[in-house]
């Protein structure tokens, strides 16, 4: 069992600090920003281009992150508080993904880029490595507990052991999806996989993953979340995901195969 290990602040001056989550969550966005520039050099994408789109995903992505936390987890809040229920700290994850695709949608059609599959590709490559230092963040903060367990995974919370979603979240996303996206990528430049293979691996093996993660999650009472018919609003943010990644590989697969003939 994992022992719960809280992180001290790093005080600046006053009552501001900089907290662990913070630090990894804008290591997560650095990284993933440079890496999104490395590969747009090497795929022959205009860099300028793609920083642009970062710009016009990424803005929404945070300010869905922190609005439809509060809209789906905790909508009484707003009839208590007001416009300071917004002031929460809390983010969703799910939330900031979904109004990233919006703002990047946007972007698409203002600027019709080339090549859409190469370019999700390159965005998802660095946002896989974000969203896994952001994930260790959630870890390392315990702010995803999950239902009394004796797992040799658990972590021992304050009140009992519990699963910690935030840390199997990392585990999965470090060891299993980033690798295979690095895989994927190696294979796109050696020519053995076409343009969108990446963003298929990550729609098609994330969601359904997450979903089954959900049941393992603490309910509201305890700093879980909230469910509507039973199902939280990230296993419906799983189900919309999965969806789309089915279509979008059947429509990568079919264009593939259309070019190459055999």
């Amino acid at each position: 069992m994992i022992p719960y290990i809280e992180l001290p602040s790093l005080p600046i001056f006053g009552n501001l600090a900089i907290q662990p989550f913070g630090i990894l969550l804008a290591s997560g966005i650095f990284f993933g920003v440079r890496r999104i520039q490395q590969k747009a050099q090497q795929r022959g994408y205009n860099v300028d281009s793609v920083m642009t789109c970062v710009h016009y995903s990424m803005i929404p992505g945070f300010i869905g992150a922190y609005v439809l936390e509060i809209l789906l987890y905790e909508p009484m809040k707003i009839f208590e508080q007001g416009l300071a229920a917004f002031s929460s700290p809390n983010l969703s994850s799910y939330g900031g993904l979904f109004t990233s695709v919006l703002g990047y949608l946007y972007y698409q059609k203002k600027f019709k880029p080339k090549n859409i599959p190469l370019l999700t590709d390159i965005l998802l490559e660095g946002a896989v490595i974000g969203f896994t230092l952001g994930r260790l963040g959630c870890g390392i903060v315990h702010d995803h507990p999950g239902i009394a367990s004796n797992f040799f995974l658990a972590v021992n919370y304050p009140d009992m052991p519990r699963h910690d979603l935030g840390l199997y979240e990392f585990f999965f996303l470090g060891f299993i999806v980033l690798p295979l996206s690095l895989k994927i990528s190696k294979l796109y430049t050696e020519k053995k996989v076409p343009a969108g293979v990446q963003t298929s691996m990550m729609l098609l093996l994330y969601p359904p993953v997450r979903f089954c993660l959900e049941f393992l999650r603490a309910d509201a009472s305890i700093a879980g979340d909230t469910r509507y018919l039973g199902l939280t609003p990230a296993q419906y943010f799983s189900i919309l995901f999965f969806g789309f990644g089915v279509f979008w590989t059947k429509k990568i697969l079919t264009t593939h195969s259309q070019l190459n003939p055999k």
